[in-house]
């Protein structure tokens, strides 16, 4: 979560905290205090489980990612090499022209054509299984490519999953959050009867309701997410329903140029994608990032892996 998160976070806590210690006493003047005390704390209760649930650590599941799209990539250019020498030692070279496939295309190629080019080698090999058997490519071979193959479909949108589900922790967290709030006025409105009988009470009452700033000092805002995006890929950086005044943060923390917008899908920019430039930060309005789009998208078209901050800016 980012620091305006937290620090109202914290003040909800404050309250609580208060309630706790003097609800007892306050009651007595103003029973109605303890069912929005209640409500409170439910709601508090709900901002910590969102807040849990967007702070898990979700580059994990990339990670894994791209270590079995590494093992599908290896294991078909080990077939494709077989497949090429059979199809050249039979004059076929149509045959073997199709069949070749080095490690920078799938390196290059996008996560769903990664895992069609592995597919794909591996319908050519299961076709001429007997063939290539001198070649080298073993039954077994064949066979830990098909697994290869399988174990990467199998976790290819993990990742995205995981970072729909922090997006959603991070605006269930909003909504909860405002409705606290929403609770909280009508607490202050209480307490301020108990003003008079209880003027200690309402005054430390009060100091808990500030909003504080935990981290202070001109120390930087913690951004809401850091990803790292891989050569020739679009990235999705956060989904949500789209607000023309919502501004976006984008710090590039590499060496390489690369592109960033909103976009009605995931797969491509609905809208012109603005440049974010080398060691560059970049703040724009949803507005200026596209009339519409939902999806926060960043796309590399280096051959190097770009590191990424997003700071979500609601004023």
């Amino acid at each position: 979560m980012n620091d305006k998160r937290e620090n109202r976070l914290s003040r909800n806590l404050k309250v609580i905290t208060f309630m706790d210690d003097h609800e007892a006493t306050l009651v007595a003047g103003a029973p109605g205090l303890a069912g929005f005390a209640t409500q409170y704390r439910d709601k508090t209760a709900e901002c910590v489980e969102h807040a849990q649930e967007a702070n898990e650590d979700i580059t994990g599941a990339s990670e894994q990612k791209t270590y079995l799209r590494i093992n599908m990539r290896d294991a078909a250019v080990s077939i494709s090499g077989a497949l090429h020498a059979y199809f050249l030692s039979v004059n076929n070279k149509k045959d073997a022209k199709k069949a070749y496939l080095t490690k920078s295309e799938v390196d290059n190629a996008r996560d769903t054509d990664a895992y069609v080019e592995g597919k794909r080698i591996l319908e050519i090999a299961q076709a001429n299984a007997a063939a290539i058997i001198p070649f080298g490519a073993t039954a077994a071979k064949v066979t830990a490519l098909s697994d290869t193959i399988d174990a990467y479909y199998d976790m290819l949108q993990d990742p995205q999953d995981e970072r729909i589900e922090k997006t959603s922790a991070l605006n269930m967290f909003d909504v909860a959050m405002a409705q606290s709030d929403a609770t909280l006025d009508i607490i202050k409105g209480i307490m301020l009867t108990q003003k008079e009988e209880f003027p200690a009470l309402h005054m430390q009452f009060i100091g808990a309701t500030a909003i504080d700033d935990n981290l202070g000092g001109g120390t930087p805002q913690v951004p809401d997410f850091e990803f790292t995006v891989i050569p020739n890929q679009f990235f999705t950086a956060t989904m949500m329903p789209y607000l023309p005044t919502r501004s976006f943060k984008a710090v590039n923390l590499s060496a390489e140029m690369i592109n960033w917008g909103l976009s009605n899908n995931e797969l491509s920019f609905s809208n012109a994608e603005e440049p974010l430039n080398p060691n560059a930060t970049s703040t724009l309005l949803s507005s200026n990032l596209g009339g519409s789009g939902d999806f926060l998208l960043f796309f590399n078209p280096s051959i190097v892996p770009v590191d990424i901050e997003v700071t979500i800016v609601d004023e």
